[in-house]
C-alpha cells in the first residue's frame, strides 16, 4: 500500500510469510508458505525469482535481511525428540552460504533478527514440553 494513500498492490503471486523490504527499498524479500525458500521481487511488480533453498530434510525457523546478505535459521527435527538448529549467513556479493552456529537439543525455534551493526544475533528457543507418567495407588 503507497504510504501516501491509495489501494493496494499486489506484489507477490504466490503466498508470501515474513516480508522485508530491501534497504534500496527496491526489493521484497519473503518467505513461501512451505518454509523452505526465500525469494524475492521487485516492489514495482515483476518477476518473482528464488534467492536460497533449504535442503531436505529442514525448514526455515527464522530469517532477517540486512545490506550484505541474509541470516536465517533452519530447523531439522531429530529422531528422539528435539532438533538441530543452524544459523548461517548468505553473501549476496559472493553467493556462498556461511554456517555461524549449529547445535541439537530437546527445542525449537521460531523466530531470529540481527541487530542493526551485524555483531549480534537474537533468536528464541522454546524448550519442549515434558510429561511425566505417575502411578497412583489404592484408587478407587
Amino acid at each position: 500500500m503507497p504510504t501516501g494513500g491509495g489501494p493496494a498492490v499486489q506484489v507477490t503471486r504466490e503466498v508470501g510469510f515474513f516480508v522485508h523490504e530491501a534497504w534500496d527499498a527496491r526489493t521484497v524479500y519473503y518467505s513461501q508458505a512451505a518454509g523452505r525458500e526465500l525469494w524475492r521481487v521487485p516492489v514495482s511488480g515483476g518477476e518473482e525469482a528464488p534467492v536460497l533453498r533449504i535442503p531436505t530434510p529442514g525448514y526455515l525457523s527464522g530469517w532477517d535481511l540486512t545490506t550484505a546478505g541474509i541470516y536465517y535459521g533452519t530447523s531439522r527435527e531429530l529422531e528422539l525428540a528435539g532438533e538441530e538448529y543452524t544459523v548461517a549467513f548468505f553473501d549476496f556479493a559472493t553467493g556462498r552460504t556461511e554456517t555461524l552456529l549449529r547445535k541439537e537439543g530437546p527445542f525449537r525455534h521460531w523466530s531470529l533478527t540481527v541487530s542493526p551493526d551485524e555483531k549480534w544475533i537474537l533468536y528464541s528457543e522454546q524448550p519442549l514440553a515434558q510429561s511425566e507418567l505417575m502411578l497412583i495407588e489404592n484408587f478407587r
